[in-house]
């Protein structure tokens, strides 16, 4: 449903897929989880994002909820 409401929005963009799983050289926590994070890739990744491995969203996540309400079913 959330890929497809992105679909509508912004037209088919490409996706970046991203494993989180706990840190090797960390304790071991039970609490942890595994999970994928899908994120549309929709500008280019630069020197912050290559060196820090973090991603940078110019958009507000407020407005983005709102486009995203805007263009649901």
């Amino acid at each position: 449903m959330v890929l497809r409401r992105l679909d509508r929005a912004i037209g088919d963009p490409p996706y970046r897929f991203l494993l989180h799983s706990a840190p090797f050289a960390g304790a071991e926590s039970p609490s942890y989880h595994w999970h994928i994070e899908i994120a549309p890739a929709l500008t280019v990744s630069a020197g912050f994002e290559w060196s820090s491995g973090v991603h940078l969203n110019p958009m507000p996540p407020e407005d983005a909820a709102r486009f995203l309400r805007d263009t649901a079913d």
